[in-house]
């Protein structure tokens, strides 16, 4: 294979003076990226959105870990605690998935289909979560 041309590297600013960005993944339709905040010490809970077309960030929960996007490209799922949640990017609306991972739920990974969950224990075992259908897991109608 030919060696890939080179690029120019555009870098993400910080979110303020004293945290950064860790990005955990991709939107589906590559103009967002989804991560939490840290410094040089802690890492600090909750679900922040950045555009690369506005060059903004957003924080869109502030408790738990993001995990992945859903295809949609709407909403985030993450981790809260021992909870797995959705939440939409656009009106904040959190929603529960799934209320009890289990002890030793590490790594989470969500599957292309947005509906299959790996998860792998502490314990060098692994799960493989069945999320429901899409309806199960839909957005709530805003306002209701």
């Amino acid at each position: 294979t030919a060696p890939l041309p080179l690029r120019s590297i555009r870098y993400l600013p910080a979110f303020d003076e004293t945290r950064g960005f860790g990005v955990v993944a991709w939107s589906p339709d590559g103009t967002r990226l989804v991560g939490g905040l840290f410094s040089p010490t802690t890492f600090e809970e909750g679900v922040v959105v950045y555009s690369l077309v506005t060059s903004k960030y957003e924080r869109v929960t502030g408790s738990g870990y993001p995990v992945a996007w859903f295809p949609d490209g709407r909403r985030v799922l993450y981790r809260d605690k021992n909870r797995l949640m959705t939440v939409d990017v656009e009106t904040k609306n959190a929603q529960p998935v799934l209320d009890n991972l289990g002890v030793g739920a590490g790594s989470l990974a969500l599957a292309r289909d947005g509906r299959t969950l790996l998860a792998v224990r502490s314990d060098n075992q692994a799960d493989i979560w069945m999320l429901g259908a899409p309806e199960t897991i839909a957005d709530t109608p805003s306002g209701h």
